[in-house]
């Protein structure tokens, strides 16, 4: 049951695919949060329960569990509902955990100031017993067309550059074994989807040290992305900037990877030190 509505907690998903007959109380719940963490962030108990395909009565049944935990709360003098104070307290305690933010912030801040493209930090974490990368922090580039990605976005094993590189530095046994579960969708027509090239790719991330995607996740968009490395020289995190093709193309992405390796071995060293 977990794996199969796991997709839940991910990217948006197309709410009337599910079939809710078969979901859990709590895999309910967490689907209202999950809505509500999407535009347009206020709905109300009718529209809830109509595109979710609940019940009001059961809808208002989770919804005052919520509301009671404060993980969603009621605009006053409304009908609206949106998520509540106790999501931004997760967000901090897991800002805490990880101890990379305030660490990397100021970092992010430099390298999108100084490339004028976005800067963005993945993380490393597990999902249907596997490791995935997903989409952490950002510090956005100052032009008005830029990529805007979606924070707990997880990555494509395949596609994206911050991806491909948690996938190139896994076990060979563990990138078999995820090449074997993991759908191969065609992002663009230059998304690689072939193993054995997917492989390739892989080996040569490796052996240079960074990962580039050029119009394989986005079309119109290029990005390239380097490893933070912990004590144990295993990749915990990526540091990455992507932006339009218009702007920022192959050759700029390489002028720019030395900014990148360096402000990543800061992260690595500051983190031990810390």
């Amino acid at each position: 049951m977990v794996r199969r509505y796991s997709n839940l907690i991910e990217n948006k998903v197309s709410y009337g695919e599910i079939n809710m007959e078969k979901m859990t109380s709590a895999m309910k719940t967490l689907l209202i949060m999950k809505r509500l963490s999407e535009s347009p962030y206020r709905m109300s108990l009718s529209n809830i329960a109509s595109e979710l395909k609940m019940t009001k009565s059961g809808a208002l049944k989770l919804l005052r569990a919520l509301e009671d935990e404060a993980f969603v709360s009621r605009i006053p003098n409304s009908k609206l509902y949106q998520l509540g104070p106790t999501v931004l307290k997760l967000y901090y305690t897991y800002n805490d955990l990880v101890g990379i933010y305030e660490i990397a912030k100021p970092i992010m801040e430099a390298i999108a100031q100084v490339s004028e493209e976005t800067c963005y930090i993945c993380l490393k974490d597990a999902k249907d017993d596997q490791w995935k990368g997903f989409l952490a922090y950002k510090a956005d580039s100052p032009h008005t067309i830029m990529f805007q990605g979606i924070m707990g976005h997880r990555l494509s094993i395949h596609a994206g550059a911050a991806g491909k590189l948690f996938a190139a530095y896994q076990p060979d046994s563990e990138i078999e074994r995820m090449l074997k579960i993991e759908p191969l969708v065609k992002h663009t027509p230059y998304t690689i989807v072939d193993i054995d090239k997917i492989k390739e790719e892989y080996a040569k991330i490796r052996s240079q040290g960074y990962s580039i995607a050029d119009n394989t996740m986005f079309l119109g968009y290029a990005g390239v992305s380097v490893p933070i490395f912990d004590p144990s020289d295993e990749v915990i995190a990526s540091l990455s900037i992507t932006g339009p093709k218009t702007r920022l193309d192959v050759e700029k992405m390489i002028h720019f990877l030395p900014l990148l390796q360096n402000y990543a071995q800061e992260i690595s060293y500051r983190l031990v030190i810390r």
